[in-house]
């Protein structure tokens, strides 16, 4: 499978919905729609190369209402058809939809994908993921039926998916300010450090601090579906920034979305936690300890970049504290 992705949303149902997608045409499209083709600027992925990105199982189906769901990797976004809006309403927003009724498109300003009619039946509607829990083994991750081990990946999968999640990182992370409180940080570059763990069941857990103490403390769930052999980390429970509650899939990181090795990135939005106002988005730049940054533009380098070079050149191990 293709490291590299032209669209991370493709991955992302709860994503997608999120985004405000322009169309056109008024009558509600009815029965089953598969996948054709993804477009990015001039990067076109055919319907015959889905499969190298893992969008060959990705489908619509809608009723005679104009009601159905939206699948894409086993992963399922119910909506319904607000004819007045000529949009798709689901749990995470509005998707404006054109149709031309043996074809819809979905797209933004950058990105459409395009899904046609289907004379087949529509498979069985998928059930919904459940998420893995911080106390346990999760139903929704079999077990291997050629094993006794519990595990839900086996051979060299299980082996890089276990390795990559378990270990240190380091990098760094910056805001962009939803309210003026926070417009003094934007453009800068803050240090990070953090662990991550993930069990042959699918149950793992992130933990992100920098000098002052924990930023993040955060279970994830992930199945092994992704772009590449490392799958998805999907947040489940936990807490950010001094309360911030997190909810399942409030993250998504697939590190095949990036192009850098031994490398993820972790984006979101985060609130007051007395208010539930929201404050600033944040991103999190992290790369395993002992991995260089050498592919990296110098814009994308962590601000202690001289210091961290210092400490694996020489072997040290990840301390838990890092430059002032």
């Amino acid at each position: 499978m293709k490291r590299h992705m032209i669209w991370k949303y493709s991955l992302l149902p709860a994503v997608l919905a999120a985004a405000l997608l322009t169309g056109c045409g008024s009558k509600a499209p009815e029965g089953y729609f598969t996948l054709t083709g993804i477009t990015e600027g001039d990067v076109t992925v055919k319907e015959k190369d889905l499969d190298e990105y893992g969008l060959e199982n990705c489908y619509a189906v809608f009723d005679e209402d104009g009601d159905g769901y939206l699948v894409v990797m086993d992963t399922v976004t119910d909506f319904s058809y607000e004819k007045k809006s000529k949009s798709l309403s689901t749990d995470y927003g509005k998707i404006a939809l054109k149709s031309s009724g043996k074809s819809i498109t979905l797209a933004d300003g950058e990105v459409s994908m395009t899904f046609k009619k289907s004379k087949d039946d529509a498979p069985d509607k998928p059930d919904a993921v459940k998420p893995a829990s911080s106390d346990g083994p999760s139903n929704w991750l079999e077990p291997d039926t050629d094993t006794d081990s519990g595990n839900f990946l086996t051979g060299s999968d299980e082996d890089a998916l276990l390795t990559f999640w378990n270990g240190e990182w380091y990098g760094w992370w910056k805001i962009e300010g939803i309210i003026n409180e926070f417009d003094q940080f934007e453009d800068q570059k803050f240090n990070v450090r953090g662990t991550s763990t993930l069990d042959a069941d699918g149950t793992g857990r992130i933990v992100l601090w920098d000098n002052s103490g924990q930023i993040a403390d955060v279970v994830c769930s992930n199945n092994g579906s992704g772009l590449t052999e490392f799958g998805t980390m999907v947040s489940e429970s936990g807490t950010i920034f001094a309360g911030n509650q997190m909810e399942h899939a409030d993250w998504n990181i697939d590190p095949g979305i990036e192009q850098h090795d031994g490398f993820f990135k972790i984006d979101g939005k985060a609130k007051n936690a007395e208010t539930g106002e929201d404050e600033f988005y944040y991103e999190f730049y992290l790369v395993k300890w002992g991995q260089p940054w050498s592919d990296f533009d110098k814009d994308e380098l962590p601000p202690d970049y001289d210091w961290y070079m210092e400490q694996i050149e020489s072997g040290a191990p990840a301390p838990e504290l890092m430059p002032e």
